[in-house]
């Protein structure tokens, strides 16, 4: 734990907090990358290879980061995709010797 997290516990403690719970947070639920979502994804992206990210994340209710995150690590070879380096005008980067 680090000095800002253990700080910021001491003052909970000080202003009266006396469970060592973690409370309840929003976001996205843990369970986005079980099979089910991961094989969601992978029949979105086999119906059609030209969607984008962010419409495979909205299609299946998970974040930007997860989907891109399922994508890249996709052990079936036909639906990862491949990240390169973008240049200004948006073409792969070429390399140069």
């Amino acid at each position: 734990m680090g000095h800002s997290q253990t700080f910021q516990w001491f003052s909970q403690f000080q202003a009266g907090r006396t469970s060592t719970d973690d409370d309840e947070r929003s976001g996205q639920p843990v369970c986005s990358s079980m099979p089910e979502m991961i094989n969601t994804v992978r029949q979105i992206i086999h119906e059609d290879r030209h969607r984008t990210i962010d419409e495979v994340s909205m299609l299946v209710g998970i974040g930007h980061g997860t989907c891109h995150k399922i994508l890249i690590e996709d052990e079936d070879e036909t639906c990862r995709i491949k990240v390169h380096a973008q240049t200004p005008d948006c073409r792969p980067k070429t390399a140069t010797t």
